[in-house]
């Protein structure tokens, strides 16, 4: 089973329990990772990403526990102001509580390895 569709081209993840799954599956599929962080730093950087450039790109938003997917949903927003194409996320485990609902309402596919 392929780790992304073949049209991702950058593995983003939400901070901060996703972050050795993310590194994992880098390392793994040759991808750029990229670090997202709940708001901009207002200081060092001043960016809301560390990692590759995600403007232009097509990213696989990730994941560790969904439970209702609303930090999923902050995100996506955060990265669709600047231009980013976000309609999939990874998610390790899904607690089954309506997440995978409230993300299809926002137009983001929610892809499960684990219920």
């Amino acid at each position: 089973m392929p780790i992304a569709p073949d049209d991702i081209t950058v593995l983003a993840v939400l901070e901060l329990g996703g972050i050795p799954a993310v590194t994992a599956l880098s390392l793994q599929s040759g991808l750029p990772a990229s670090f997202l962080r709940k708001e901009t730093k207002s200081h060092g950087t001043c960016r809301y990403a560390e990692g590759p450039e995600l403007k232009g790109e097509t990213p696989l938003l990730l994941e560790d526990v969904v439970s209702t997917g609303g930090a999923i949903i902050a995100e996506a927003r955060m990265l669709r102001e600047d231009e980013v194409t976000v309609d999939r996320v990874l998610v390790v485990l899904d607690r089954e509580t309506g997440g995978e609902e409230t993300l299809a309402a926002e137009g983001i596919e929610m892809i499960s390895r684990f219920r």
